[in-house]
């Protein structure tokens, strides 16, 4: 599990503001939260926990599962796979 935050660059509320205590997004602000919701159906091993976007910088815990693929998720077949699948 990994408690992730993300901020703007120098800062800057792009997200959205903070009115009578609540955060209402802007358009950025939509997309960003999207875009982390859609994380756990794009990755198989991502689970996702609580988040919260903010004006200037994000929030999210994000769980991961290993998965030992023996360092060959990136690797062309070779005889050496090829015998290990056998």
């Amino acid at each position: 599990m990994y408690f992730v935050t993300v901020c703007t660059h120098q800062y800057k509320c792009l997200f959205g503001k903070i009115i009578d205590g609540k955060m209402i997004l802007n358009k950025l602000g939509e997309i960003i939260q999207n875009e982390w919701i859609k994380t756990d159906n794009l990755r198989l091993n991502i689970s996702l926990d609580e988040f919260i976007v903010m004006p200037n910088h994000f929030h999210g815990i994000i769980w991961i599962e290993y998965v030992n693929r023996r360092g060959t998720a990136r690797r062309a077949p070779t005889v050496q796979s090829q015998n290990m699948a056998t």
